[in-house]
């Protein structure tokens, strides 16, 4: 199921990352499993080395990505960024750290002589030893292959956010992986979704995972929804074009105009964090609850909106698909911009040269159809049954005034009513369901 995500979940899998995070998560473990009777001054001598060794690594790293990338972009790694001074040493450092708190780890984890009788928790205990010593040498595994970039068939970019720093490396195509491990590996593969085709139908999914034509049976189910009675599309003409990663104050002002109509009970989705923290700056006044993301885990902001009359929420990515508000609580989506993924994201830059190197054309056929998936799935966040009812505005002219515009719409449910009026939004608000 979800079908649609197979493509970066496997991208994910088959990549390598560390992160401040990863480090960090790494050292606690092993400190709450090596603690009590098993912790040693070993132990703990191993654990502050590669704590100290982590921080060092990751500062040089960091201090590196920072002159060239703002906070939150992703950026090419060049090869030689781990190939020569202090960041090197740091690296090596780091890898030295690793393989001694493993080595620590090992000597904890020998079972013991046959003939001394072992309790079952010992025993755990001895197992949650190895565990560590598993995951600081995959650690230094995947350290490696990011600072030797040794697949070729791979892109490798670093990203630098607020208090984290992560490496990360992927394959830029994971078709022939899934056909190995997924539809190879199995009698019968079903990917089923309710976003997996476009307008041209299902055929950038099958490309992007590596299924041929005549290998497939295909089927669209229609919806069990009756959009053109339950759902309105306002998609203005008078707003500004969207430049970057800022937000107009004019999208802003709209999306308020729209919460007035329904009294709050609005998502507003964006695509960036920058755009979701700029809108949260201007929507201080906002006459409704506001709950934004980043304020509290996934879950507990959806516990919240739900339970919260007249509430507004602020997403980004997490936030435009998996989110499941049936009834009243949810009767306005606000989309603040197209969902194009950046093309100067390595990943999405590297992926795009396949394209082109094959004569394709990278907007067609891999940004255009990807966000048009994107859009079908924020669109979704708004009908979740026969009695919903509500309105879907895309705040960006572009998808009315771009000749690709058109892609995008053809990709939502067949027979939604659209305007450019944000009265005649109104007035279909007013009118009751027939």
């Amino acid at each position: 199921d979800e079908a649609h995500q197979l493509e970066d979940v496997a991208t994910e899998h088959f990549g390598r990352r560390v992160a401040t995070a990863t480090l960090g998560a790494l050292v606690r473990d092993a400190r709450v499993t090596l603690a009590a009777d098993l912790f040693t001054s070993g132990h703990d001598a191993a654990l502050h080395q590669v704590d100290a060794a982590a921080a060092t690594f990751f500062a040089e790293v960091r201090r590196a990505l920072a002159a060239t990338v703002a906070d939150g972009t992703r950026v090419p790694l060049p090869a030689e960024l781990l190939a020569r001074g202090p960041r090197r040493d740091a690296w090596f450092a780091l890898d030295t750290a690793l393989e001694e708190l493993a080595r620590a780890c090992d000597l904890e984890a020998l079972p013991p002589p046959p003939e001394h009788d072992e309790d079952e928790l010992a025993t755990a205990r001895r197992e949650q030893v190895a565990a560590i010593a598993r995951r600081a040498r995959l650690v230094r595994d995947d350290l490696a292959e990011l600072a030797e970039q040794r697949q070729r068939a791979h892109v490798y970019w670093g990203e630098t956010r607020p208090g984290a720093t992560v490496l990360s490396a992927a394959p830029i195509s994971v078709a022939e992986l899934v056909r190995r491990h997924i539809v190879h590996g199995a009698p019968t593969a079903v990917f089923t979704s309710a976003t997996l085709a476009t307008a041209a139908g299902f055929d950038y999914t099958r490309q992007r995972l590596g299924l041929d034509r005549d290998a497939v049976d295909e089927l669209a189910v229609a919806s069990p929804f009756d959009y053109a009675r339950q759902a309105i599309l306002y998609v203005p003409h008078d707003l500004p074009h969207p430049s970057g990663d800022g937000l107009p104050a004019e999208v802003v002002a709209r999306a308020v105009e729209l919460c007035a109509i329904t009294e709050g009970r609005a998502f507003f989705l964006f695509t960036s964090h920058r755009a979701l923290e700029a809108a949260a700056r201007m929507l201080t006044r906002l006459p409704y609850p506001l709950l934004r993301q980043g304020d509290a885990p996934r879950a507990t902001l959806i516990d919240r909106f739900r339970a919260t009359p007249g509430a507004v929420l602020l997403g980004t990515a997490s936030f435009w698909e998996g989110v499941d508000v049936p009834g009243d609580a949810l009767s306005l989506v606000v989309i603040d911009k197209l969902p194009f993924a950046p093309h100067t994201d390595p990943l999405v830059a590297a992926r795009g040269a396949l394209v082109a190197a094959r004569g394709g054309d990278p907007f067609a056929e891999l940004q255009l159809p990807a966000a048009a998936i994107a859009l079908k799935q924020g669109f979704g966040r708004l009908i979740r049954r026969r009695d919903d009812r509500g309105i879907v505005a895309i705040l960006d002219p572009r998808v009315v005034s771009r000749a690709y515009g058109r892609h995008l719409l053809d990709a939502l449910p067949a027979g939604l009513p659209r305007t450019a009026a944000i009265e005649q939004v109104r007035r279909w608000w007013r009118t009751p369901l027939p």
